[in-house]
């Protein structure tokens, strides 16, 4: 009973943890060997993607050194998008718990059915057995894979806030894009 509570407690703290926290935003000053001068902003991130809440997604991106005008306008356009593109991800991508039953779901029934026509191999299986065994080995695969999909979160907000600085140059911003990953 201990060890179930442990556990427990260990994935709430994860869970809760990637949902209340922000990245730490480092700025990296870049001078290249003929002078030009850029500034690199990206966030370090503490969770996977997987546990993080959609509100905590960034992006990277590079910009141009500049006066403290600038800066303020860039702030101020990063936030834009920033709030822009989240609205993106919220839109075009389902709920979470959906995703991840619907996964669940469909590879629950492809398992009880490969598990199905696998029982008519053997004469004297029990057909539903195997439908059921099928079922209980591929929902959960089903599911564990869900979370992974969840990733491709991240990179539809990216890709919406490179879209929306080519989009919008004037603010000289260049968004950086990750690979999905967990």
């Amino acid at each position: 009973m201990l060890n179930r509570l442990t556990i427990a407690i260990l994935i709430a703290s994860l869970l809760t943890t990637g949902c209340v926290m922000q990245d730490e935003m480092i700025r990296s000053k870049i001078t290249m060997p003929r002078g030009e001068r850029r500034i690199l902003v990206h966030f370090k991130h503490k969770v996977p993607t997987i546990l993080r809440s959609r509100d905590s997604f960034s992006f990277s991106y590079l910009t141009a050194e500049g006066s403290p005008a600038d800066l303020q306008l860039e702030l101020a356009a990063t936030a834009t998008v920033w709030r822009h593109c989240r609205e993106h991800v919220d839109i075009v991508h389902p709920d979470r718990i959906v995703t991840v039953m619907v996964h669940g779901l469909v590879f629950g029934a492809a398992g009880a059915i490969g598990g199905a026509l696998g029982a008519q191999a053997f004469k004297y299986a029990v057909t539903g057995e195997y439908a059921e065994y099928g079922a209980a080995a591929s929902g959960p695969f089903g599911m564990a894979y869900a979370l992974t999909v969840l990733t491709g979160e991240l990179y539809t907000f990216q890709n919406c806030a490179r879209e929306l600085f080519n989009e919008f140059s004037g603010y000289g911003v260049k968004v950086i894009m990750e690979s999905p990953n967990p």
